[in-house]
Formats: C-alpha cells, sequence, structure tokens
C-alpha cells in the first residue's frame, strides 16, 4: 500500500530554506537544538539515489543551515 508523502503535505511557511531542489525544515521531535531536516524535493529513496545537483543542494543547505545555528 503506497502511503501518502508526509513532506508533500508541509506548507511552504514551515522551510526554514529552500531552494528549487531542496526544502529543510525543523525536526518536530528533534534529537538536539537546532536539528534540521533537509529534503529533496525530488522523491528519491536515498541520499545516493539523489542526482549529483540534489546533492551539491544538500550541503549548500547544510552549510547555510550550520552558520545561522
Amino acid at each position: 500500500m503506497l502511503t501518502a508523502c508526509p513532506f508533500c503535505q508541509l506548507s511552504p511557511d514551515q522551510f526554514v530554506w529552500q531552494s528549487d531542489l531542496i526544502i529543510a525544515i525543523r525536526d518536530r521531535y528533534p534529537v538536539s537544538p537546532g536539528h534540521t531536516l533537509v529534503i529533496t524535493r525530488r522523491h528519491v529513496e536515498t541520499y545516493f539515489d539523489a542526482s549529483p545537483w540534489e546533492q551539491a543542494e544538500i550541503w549548500r543547505a547544510v552549510g547555510e543551515l550550520k552558520r545561522a545555528l
């Protein structure tokens, strides 16, 4: 059975960072202060299934979010 993607239900006002390829949100159940999820807009199974452009954008987001924290 296919379940709905929980990230597709997010409102843009929940994004703490976004680009054409990536969104980032604060985790609802953080394990540490500032715990943030960086998610591809396109559905991929794992990081390794993301395109090289998506992978680069993930790390760009991580860098910017790290500086912001």
